[in-house]
């Protein structure tokens, strides 16, 4: 009797172990989830709604916008756009959590959309082009990554970034234009023409230009047979030119900033075969006395590579003295 009491006492304490084991199992499988969304980054225009598509779908959750100002979304991963930035959805599912990073644009450039039947939709575009249309000044414009071949006239106050490999051919500025110019490539397999730009700004530019790459890929690359135009040519009287982390590559010169007292920066940009880096031109062209415009700034922190001139200084007077802060540099 003792004995069989002893067995059913130790019975019971085997069955409570394998319950336990598998309450442990259950409550590790609801705490430890792998969670999936429809993308890993997204991007919308304004007004736009679109689901996360969680998986698993499951009600248990929480999911949250790190900015409500920028993206409400609901528990049911149900996000809307409202005003231009980016924001963080976190969903939250047991112990487990995930982040998607949301981008939100006044219109979105993609070739995708070209053909589209919708044309009512100003926001979802087929090219730069007709974004530029129908945009207005202060909008944020997103490029989707493709070949774009497109040579397109700027005449708002915008920003156009790029998503990696999203490649035009070229940007025509009109005059007192502020324009920001971030992430896109410029491609061409010929010289430009003389006096031209992949981007050229005219008179009164306040043009910024980052993490952008230009390059001229001829098959027959030698110093002496490159000739024409310029990646940036930023014509007299600019107001801002902000030129920094890109990369050039192939063009007879890369950056002439012509007859400027702009504040500038040019930094951490790579030149890499060209004849001549950066010409920065501050003589003041309009005077009939030899002056210099009071351009500010700095030109600093670039690295050449198989560069002929790296950087040419225009400036009347014998010693420049004034506020700009330039690297070493060849005096014209």
């Amino acid at each position: 009797m003792q004995q069989s009491k002893r067995f059913f006492v130790i019975l019971l304490s085997m069955l409570a172990l394998i319950m336990a084991f598998l309450t442990s199992c259950d409550n590790n499988s609801k705490n430890d989830v792998k969670i999936t969304t429809g993308e890993e980054e997204y991007y919308l225009v304004i007004d736009e709604s679109k689901s996360l598509s969680i998986e698993p779908d499951i009600k248990e959750k929480k999911v949250s916008s790190s900015n409500k100002n920028i993206l409400e979304v609901d528990n049911n991963g149900l996000m809307r756009a409202k005003s231009c930035g980016k924001a963080i959805v976190k969903i939250e599912i047991g112990d487990s959590s995930k982040t998607v990073p949301v981008n939100v644009y006044d219109r979105i450039v993609s070739k995708k959309y070209i053909g589209d039947k919708d044309e009512s939709d100003a926001r979802h575009l087929g090219s730069l082009g007709s974004a530029l249309e129908v945009a207005k000044n202060g909008d944020k414009i997103f490029v989707r990554t493709g070949r774009y071949e497109e040579s397109v006239t700027v005449d708002k106050d915008v920003s156009i970034v790029g998503e990696k490999n999203a490649v035009i051919n070229s940007l025509l500025i009109t005059e007192n234009r502020a324009v920001l110019v971030d992430g896109l490539s410029f491609y061409t397999r010929e010289y430009l023409p003389e006096n031209k730009g992949s981007i050229e700004a005219m008179q009164g530019a306040r043009l910024q230009v980052t993490n952008s790459s230009f390059f001229v890929d001829k098959k027959s690359d030698k110093p002496i047979e490159r000739k024409g135009g310029y990646a940036i040519y930023v014509h007299p009287n600019s107001q801002f030119v902000g030129i920094i982390g890109n990369s050039f590559a192939g063009y007879k010169s890369c950056v002439y900033l012509a007859s400027t007292g702009a504040s500038l920066d040019i930094s951490r940009n790579k030149f890499s075969s060209t004849n001549k880096g950066i010409i920065l031109d501050i003589r003041d062209l309009s005077s009939n006395m030899p002056i210099n415009k009071k351009a500010s700034g700095k030109v600093a922190d670039n690295t050449y590579y198989e560069v002929e001139r790296e950087v040419e200084f225009l400036y009347n007077g014998e010693n420049y003295q004034g506020k700009l802060e330039i690297e070493k540099h060849d005096k014209l």
